[in-house]
């Protein structure tokens, strides 16, 4: 009964946990999204001012042709940046490390349920004897 008591304890943990969670990233969000509006308008005005001084040296037509060139610029290498972004080691590594979690616990859940109704007849003893066997060999075998 404890155990149960526990496990209810611990979802409803979990799930205040996860809504708290929610409701923080909803408020990190719209924070970033008023936080790009303002970086969008600043942008414009540093292309404004980039104009204004370059209108003193070249006439409209070339100033707003030098801005664009180095927004097309900057453009090429952010884009050229974010192609070639591939997974570090570590995020590989975690790849790896749940996919073999994943198939051990299918290879485990399937083991446990062809065996659950044989366990099932079996007297106490026997069970923890044959338990007992069985994650002996197994650990056996991985050496």
């Amino acid at each position: 009964m404890r155990a149960t008591q526990l496990a209810r304890a611990a979802a409803e943990a979990e799930g205040l946990r996860l809504r708290l969670l929610a409701r923080r990233q909803v408020g990190r969000v719209v924070c970033a999204v008023i936080a790009l509006v303002f970086l969008v308008a600043a942008l414009a005005v540093g292309h404004v001012l980039a104009w204004l001084g370059l209108r003193d040296y070249f006439n409209n037509v070339y100033s707003l042709l030098i801005v664009l060139a180095a927004d097309c610029l900057l453009l090429l290498i952010f884009a050229l940046l974010a192609a070639i972004s591939s997974p570090g080691a570590m995020e590989r590594e975690a790849l790896e490390i749940r996919q073999t979690a994943v198939s051990q616990l299918g290879a485990s859940v399937t083991t446990l349920m062809v065996l659950r109704p044989l366990l099932s007849r079996l007297p106490g003893r026997s069970l923890y004897s044959l338990v007992l066997a069985g994650l002996t060999a197994r650990n056996l075998s991985r050496r």
